[in-house]
């Protein structure tokens, strides 16, 4: 049997001292024993003993004893005997597997009878695709077809959310603080993975988000005014190379157009001089009319011109032909061998997104991706289907930021 002595007190640093982990204050056991007892315990309990967590329910007992009478004797008879001690520790212990079989059973049985939707338990609730553009323009058609098949699978509704502003960075930085539980995801391009290079932005393309589907990829066709003397791309490096900053071309800053320009002219040696505009379409119709010598742009955009003969294509950047303008030949066929420069589309989720929604989402667009019309529709944009697994995207990132930094800093290109 162990007994408390009244007239010991605390000392500091001993193993029950005030505040210590893991231990209870005997001075104040020994203040509610007094009181519960009436009188001075002959028992002695060596001070400085640690607390067991056998012992400690029937300690905290004597402490809040005067709540209930019942318990208050259980705890009394619990220090005096060691026989009540051992009963009511063993009660104790009965008493917490007896709730733990009870809530897990009952875990259990709010998920068996609990209402869920066909597709599990994500999405509940809207989700929200963020474009960092403007409505109408490559991204956001991208946006709405992958929207519009998440509708269709979840029966919940995808909203798209145009974010224009500040090349993107607007719409970067809003997906990156955004809560990671699979509502809010962003439709990512090239100048996610080059802004950081070329200004100063709150977010990193690889930490703050994590990579759900590479949707497709789009090269970029080289055009020239008619009114210049050139019949292919080996033709304009010829051009360039005799009359070194005086042939210019228009583009926008920071797009993919402009970094596959800046890229032909390192891997070509020439010079030639950018023209910025605010967007692509004022640069097409400045081409146009005359006022530029060359642009790099889009086929959707372009190839209607070049088949009326307003404008004239020497290359396309991507690894093969355009199927829109299946004679125009590769950069790399025609003059420059190993160029390549594209325009990606993917979906992607802010970091600590849950591996499983994650896996849900690609499968419903990998599932999309499958679809005659999905697949039209995306080749009227000048692009070819991509798809596959998270980690699919996740490398082409990596890479995509290796390759353009390099080209970013040799150009100095900055916003």
């Amino acid at each position: 049997m162990f007994r408390i002595n009244p007239r010991l007190q605390p000392q500091r640093g001993s193993v029950c001292t005030r505040g210590s982990p893991g231990t209870f204050c005997i001075s104040k056991i020994q203040a509610k024993f007094k009181r519960l007892t009436g009188r001075a315990s002959r028992d002695r309990l060596q001070f400085g003993e640690k607390l067991r967590p056998n012992n400690f329910v029937i300690y905290i007992c004597l402490a809040i004893g005067k709540s209930n009478i019942g318990l208050r004797r259980l705890a009394v008879r619990c220090v005096r005997f060691p026989y009540f001690k051992h009963a009511f520790r063993e009660l104790v212990m009965i008493g917490i597997r007896a709730l733990r079989v009870a809530a897990k059973l009952a875990c259990v049985l709010s998920v068996a009878f609990s209402p869920v939707p066909a597709s599990g338990a994500y999405p509940d609730k809207s989700v929200r695709i963020i474009v960092p553009s403007p409505p109408g323009g490559g991204n956001d058609i991208m946006a709405r077809l992958a929207g519009q098949k998440l509708t269709d699978a979840w029966g919940k509704q995808v909203v798209v959310d145009n974010r224009p502003g500040a090349g993107g960075v607007i719409a970067f930085e809003m997906v990156a603080r955004a809560e990671a539980n699979g509502y809010t995801l962003l439709l990512g391009s090239t100048n996610l993975t080059v802004l950081p290079d070329i200004s100063k932005v709150n977010y990193h393309p690889i930490k703050d988000f994590v990579p759900v589907s590479l949707m497709a990829k789009s090269m970029n066709i080289l055009l020239v005014h008619p009114s210049v003397p050139v019949k292919s791309a080996k033709d304009l490096i010829a051009l360039a190379k005799t009359r070194p900053g005086k042939l210019n071309y228009a583009t926008s800053i920071a797009t993919s157009v402009h970094l596959a320009a800046e890229l032909f002219k390192a891997m070509a040696g020439v010079n030639i001089v950018m023209v910025p505009y605010k967007g692509m379409g004022p640069a097409l119709v400045d081409l146009i009319a005359g006022n530029v010598d060359i642009s790099i742009s889009n086929p959707a955009a372009s190839h209607g011109y070049v088949q009326a003969g307003r404008l004239r294509a020497l290359a396309v950047t991507g690894e093969k032909r355009s199927a829109l303008l299946p004679d125009v030949p590769t950069m790399a066929e025609a003059a420059i061998p190993g160029f390549e420069a594209s325009t990606w589309w993917g979906i992607l989720a802010p970091a600590g997104t849950p591996g499983a929604i994650v896996t849900e989402i690609n499968g419903e667009l990998a599932r999309a991706l499958t679809q005659r019309e999905v697949a039209s529709r995306i080749g009227a944009l000048g692009a070819d289907l991509v798809g596959g697994p998270p980690e699919r995207l996740a490398a082409h990132l990596q890479a995509e930021i290796v390759k353009w930094r390099k080209v970013v800093r040799d150009a100095n290109i900055r916003l």
